[in-house]
């Protein structure tokens, strides 16, 4: 699920990870319609893999990254390694976080 009513809270594994959570907090809690137009239709699932499309400003410019449903995860404890949300099962926080990684070229 992208978005429950609710956006939640948003918490971290990773210290790094921990200033764009705080982030993505506020605007969930006071702006959630910034959060929810980031998000856009993806082209048609590509081999079975569904896709999402995160619009970001990168260089003063929005434009759309396509990103698929792979997330990083613990493999041991099945958690997220880094940005997830508290409230079951909503994956937008992990793709913002996944999209900013494709447009900066890595989580580090």
């Amino acid at each position: 699920m992208l978005f429950a009513k609710d956006l939640g809270e948003v918490r971290s594994n990773d210290l790094a990870s921990s200033s764009l959570c705080t982030v993505l907090n506020l605007l969930a809690l006071n702006s959630p319609e910034m959060i929810t137009r980031l998000f856009e239709p993806a082209p048609p699932q590509l081999e079975g893999n569904p896709m999402f499309c995160v619009w970001l400003n990168v260089d003063g410019q929005f434009n759309p990254l396509f990103l698929d449903a792979y997330l990083p995860y613990n493999s041991e404890t099945l958690e997220p390694l880094f940005c997830y949300s508290r409230t079951g099962g909503q994956v937008w926080p992990e793709l913002i976080e996944k999209a900013l990684a494709k447009a900066l070229e890595g989580y580090e």
